[in-house]
């Protein structure tokens, strides 16, 4: 199974050119990655991604290939226990 590209808080850049069934969506724009299809709603794909589009809110789904990274998002190691 293919790696997904986005991570949960990467920043992107959305494509301004969206095809004829996504003409509705917000394109150009900036946004945060919220999660891939597969991390918000189980088994599924990894291409598919909801993101937070700054002055539209939460939207899904956008297409890897609609994505540009802007920045990734910083890696936090989270250590439980102490350990």
């Amino acid at each position: 199974m293919a790696k997904q590209r986005f991570n949960r808080g990467d920043k992107v850049m959305i494509t301004k050119f969206l095809d004829c069934t996504m003409s509705h969506f917000p394109s150009g724009l900036k946004a945060i990655v919220i999660g891939s299809y597969n991390d918000l709603c189980g088994p599924g794909s990894k291409e598919c991604y909801e993101l937070d589009v700054k002055g539209h809110g939460k939207i899904a789904w956008y297409r890897e290939h609609q994505l540009t990274l802007i920045k990734a998002a910083p890696f936090v190691s989270i250590k439980f226990n102490g350990k």
